[in-house]
């Protein structure tokens, strides 16, 4: 089996508290952004930029996190690989 893989990094991000009315603690609101590094495979000489969006609240306890991973692939090599496995 060969696995294939891309690394990132979040090399800058911010942690916020944010008040809810009706909350009975404030959450805490994070976002934070870093490059693709090392990628093997259809992702070897990839680049782009791994961004993510958070929210997390002690009581109620809820986390809720989302990661966007835009890549550029001028070769299409990616794509292609993408396609094949979902179509």
């Amino acid at each position: 089996m060969h696995h294939r893989h891309t690394q990132a990094d979040i090399v800058e991000g911010r942690a916020f508290r944010t008040e809810l009315p009706g909350a009975p603690l404030s959450i805490f609101r994070m976002g934070g952004f870093g490059p693709l590094l090392e990628g093997t495979g259809q992702c070897s000489g990839a680049t782009g930029m791994l961004s993510m969006n958070a929210a997390i609240s002690v009581f109620p306890r809820t986390l809720s996190n989302m990661y966007v991973l835009r890549i550029v692939d001028p070769d299409g090599k990616f794509h292609t690989t993408c396609r094949r496995a979902w179509s």
